[in-house]
Formats: C-alpha cells, structure tokens, sequence
C-alpha cells in the first residue's frame, strides 16, 4: 500500500530519470528474466486508485506486488517511504524485501517499508507515543511480569475480594479480546451484548471490570 493522499504524489515527486518511462522498466524486468502476462501487467501498471488481485497460490501474486512497486518508484517516481508492503509473517516480508533487493537494487537506492501486520502496528504505536510524549510499556509476551491475564486478575481481586478462577480468567480475557478487536468501548458494552451473539451472558460485573482494564492498558501495548 501507499500514501494515495490528494498531495502525496506532489511530495514525493522527484526527478526521475525514468519518469513515464514504462518501455525502459520492462526492459529491466526482462533482463532480470521475468515475463509478465497481459494481467500481471496490468496490476502493475495501474498506479491510480486500488488493485485487488485475487489468484490461486503460486500464480504470481507476490511477484506482481514486488514488480508494481519497483514501478510505482522508477516511473510514477513515489518516494519509497510512502510505501509499505505488509505481509503476515516474518518469513514472507523478508523473502519479498530479498526479492524486491535482487530485481532492483543496482536502480533504487532506498528500499520501501517490508514488514509484518505486526512490525507495521508495533512502530505506529511506538511513534504516536514518542511524538506525544506519552509513556507506554510495551508486552512483549505472556511472561512479561505485566500481561493481560496478571492486570485482570489484579482488578478482579480488588474489584471482588477474592481470586479469580482460572476458567473465570479465560472468559474475561476471551471476552475482552473480543470486545477490543470489535472496538467495543466499555459504555458501549450493553447496547452491543443484545445484539452480538459472543457477548451474550456477560458476567455481572464484566463492565467493570473491563472499564478498569481499558483505563489501564491506555499506556500499555499488549
């Protein structure tokens, strides 16, 4: 994906040797030994609005992003950092930044953004809390001293006096979950829990309890 932003052409634009160039990229690519199909091409070439390609595995789909990309920089000349290419594994972003590297290192100097849904968020998190100067924790996994499981049973106990059981635990931790990925804030829990199947019996005092745990996790990444 890139900026398509009405001014961010204008900003990224630079003078580029290729600008427009179409005839000489694919004298590129052929020298790299790639062909393309009609298709392929055409996903490659269509710089304004979204592509959306839909295909069986194997049939080229990551060589047709890696392709569109060293195009949208050598001929629409879009300034790298605009661009982000997002994959869902670790693995998979660096086979497409190795590949993107081999096919047009000797011709762009900086690499576009190659990384994972989770790399992307994480560095989103990290520089909106720098650039306001909010302190933050990062957690980075289950045996962090601060985790979701450990904040919730702290408010349960202090909420109810008592310790929390582990089956009570996976529930309110399940059904935050679920409420966070939905982007159910805790004033909106009610309205939404007579309509949504998944929160069907709530326990008594789950809005509490997660208002509490919404509260304290706004400096906290888990």
């Amino acid at each position: 994906m890139y900026n398509q932003g009405k001014n961010s052409l204008n900003i990224s634009r630079r003078k580029g040797k290729w600008k427009d160039d179409r005839s000489r990229f694919f004298e590129l690519i052929q020298t790299k030994q790639i062909k393309l199909t009609d298709k392929q091409k055409k996903a490659v070439t269509t710089s304004e609005g979204v592509v959306l390609v839909i295909s069986v595995p194997g049939s080229g789909k990551t060589l047709s992003s890696i392709i569109r990309i060293g195009y949208l920089i050598l001929v629409k000349n879009v300034n790298p950092n605009l661009i982000s290419c997002i994959s869902f594994s670790k693995a998979a972003a660096l086979e497409m930044k190795n590949r993107f590297n081999t096919i047009f290192g000797d011709s762009i100097k900086y690499s576009p953004h190659f990384s994972t849904i989770h790399s992307l968020c994480y560095l989103i998190s990290r520089t909106y809390f720098k650039m306001n100067n909010i302190k933050y924790k990062m957690i980075e996994n289950y045996k962090d001293p601060i985790n979701k499981k450990i904040i919730i049973s702290k408010i349960y106990f202090e909420h109810n006096k008592e310790q929390i059981s582990e089956d009570e635990l996976e529930l309110y931790s399940n059904k935050i979950s679920l409420c966070k990925n939905n982007f159910i804030y805790p004033q909106q829990v009610m309205e939404k829990s007579k309509t949504k199947i998944e929160l069907f019996d709530l326990p008594t005092d789950f809005i509490d309890i997660y208002s509490n745990y919404y509260k304290t996790q706004k400096h906290i990444i888990i």
